[in-house]
């Protein structure tokens, strides 16, 4: 069940972390971005990306960022939704306003900026390192379901569940 997880929930940051509307560049010996919603959204990607390096636990990850976006302001958020998880906010925290958390941020980016074909749009599904208009018109419909279908690991029995309805396994 964990890889499913993990692999899901690699597939959805991966796709979504960092847009076409953020800017990098490089400033001495740190990244600056500058993000289409101004630098609240740059601040909550940055605490979100460290969640991802830091926490080490694939569902733990995914809930931190579910909660902060889940908030009408995602970058005041972080602090609670790091008590609510009960994860240790400084660590996070110090992580995000610091060198560790640029460096990390620009990892995502870079990942964004070297995929093939080149990222036009947010979000850009990519499956496998696969990006095309079926896979993203797919995960856009359905994304639990193009995972199950996709996955070539033990599936967890809600992939046999979709829409509230029994299906048959696919081979």
């Amino acid at each position: 069940m964990f890889g499913f997880v993990f692999w899901a929930l690699f597939l959805w940051v991966t796709s979504a972390k960092v847009d076409n509307d953020v800017k990098v560049k490089r400033k001495g010996n740190k990244w600056i971005f500058t993000c289409q919603h101004g630098p609240q959204e740059c601040y909550a990607n940055v605490v979100q990306t460290c969640s991802i390096f830091l926490l080490n636990n694939t569902s733990l990850a995914l809930n931190f960022i579910k909660c902060m976006s889940a908030d009408r302001k995602p970058w005041m958020a972080g602090e609670k939704c790091a008590r609510s998880l009960q994860l240790d906010w400084e660590v996070i925290s110090t992580c995000a306003n610091g060198a560790q958390g640029n460096k990390y941020e620009y990892l995502m980016a870079k990942e964004t900026r070297d995929l093939d074909p080149p990222h036009q749009y947010s979000p850009w599904i990519t499956l496998n390192g696969v990006h095309t208009e079926d896979i993203q018109d797919k995960a856009e419909g359905n994304l639990f379901q193009l995972i199950c279908d996709t996955y070539t690991g033990k599936k967890p029995s809600s992939c046999n569940t979709t829409n509230d309805e029994k299906t048959p396994n696919q081979p």
